[in-house]
């Protein structure tokens, strides 16, 4: 079977875009670090990806008051925006 044929035997495949894919990331570093993901976190680093550096720091704002340290806070923020 060619890899064509594979794929559509498979189903689509269906690509996180760039910000899914940042926005997911975030969550996932704080995950590591012990912060279990929230609605009010996963909302945090959708708004964080949008990139801006007023996303940004409404990002990191709203995961500081969801609990999580300033300085990570910032820096999955900065992970988001990427």
């Amino acid at each position: 079977m060619s890899l064509v044929a594979a794929a559509l035997v498979a189903g689509p495949v269906v690509a996180a875009t760039p910000a899914q894919a940042a926005a997911s990331d975030c969550v996932k570093v704080l995950e590591n670090h012990g912060y279990p993901s929230s609605a009010a976190r996963v909302k945090a680093c959708a708004i964080g990806a949008k990139g801006t550096a007023a996303a940004r720091e409404q990002c990191t704002t709203r995961l500081v008051m969801s609990a999580v340290r300033e300085d990570l806070a910032a820096k999955v923020c900065d992970l988001a925006a990427r």
